[in-house]
């Protein structure tokens, strides 16, 4: 095994990388991907009560914004920050949605009458 010293003065340099690392992980401000529906409400500006009926009414997308893990709800994080600043595929995606739902619920109205 061959030692490269002068890769050893490198060491104290990346001593100080870990242990911010590991003072940020243990204080848990590392940002998350999925965020409860009480830390999407701690998060954003917005009542669970709302956040809930932003789900009622489509506004907030399955598959996209959030994902159903029996009753839990995880959002996405990055695709609620689209949501918010109206950007993205999620702004877009939501309102093809609910149009493509009124075109189901229509011909599923014709083929029922």
């Amino acid at each position: 095994m061959n030692i490269d010293f002068e890769a050893l003065s490198s060491i104290p340099k990346l001593m100080k990388i870990v242990l911010e690392l590991k003072t940020t992980i243990e204080a848990g401000t590392v940002d998350k991907k999925w965020l409860s529906t009480k830390e999407l409400a701690e998060y954003i500006p917005y009542k669970i009560d709302a956040i809930r009926n932003k789900i009622k009414e489509n506004e907030f997308v399955e598959g996209l914004h959030y994902y159903k893990n029996g009753k839990t709800l995880c959002f996405n994080k990055s695709e609620i920050d689209n949501w918010i600043m109206g950007i993205g595929q999620g702004n877009s995606y939501s309102n093809n949605y609910n149009g493509v739902n009124e075109v189901v619920n229509d011909i599923l109205l014709d083929i029922a009458a």
